[in-house]
């Protein structure tokens, strides 16, 4: 959504004469770098379970803790990755709310 909205005042500001009106594009453009950015795929840690069986004949206590520890290794850098997106969706946001004012503002300073 965010793309799409930049996109239009991308669009719409082509004609901008003045510093408002590229204030407005500049701020469009880095909110659709942003959005792609955040919604970008990224890979996330996940358990390999074809590795559990070299616990299987493990104490439980070992296996259980070791399991733990290691979910808790994937939580840790999966809230890493959330975080940046969440960043980069702010950013996007931010500046698409910018475009928004800028291109306002040219049109009624027109």
């Amino acid at each position: 959504m965010v793309l799409g909205f930049a996109g239009i005042l991308i669009a719409l500001g082509n004609d901008a004469s003045s510093l408002l009106g590229g204030g407005s594009i500049l701020a469009s453009v880095l909110a659709a770098g942003a959005a792609v950015a955040s919604f970008w795929p990224r890979g996330f840690p996940t358990l390999d379970p074809t590795r559990l069986g070299e616990y299987a004949v493990s104490d439980l206590a070992f296996t259980q803790l070791t399991v733990l520890d290691t979910l808790e290794v994937m939580l840790v850098e999966t809230r890493s990755v959330l975080e940046m997106k969440s960043r980069r969706l702010k950013l996007a946001l931010v500046s698409l709310s910018a475009a928004v004012v800028l291109a306002a503002a040219e049109l009624m300073y027109r």
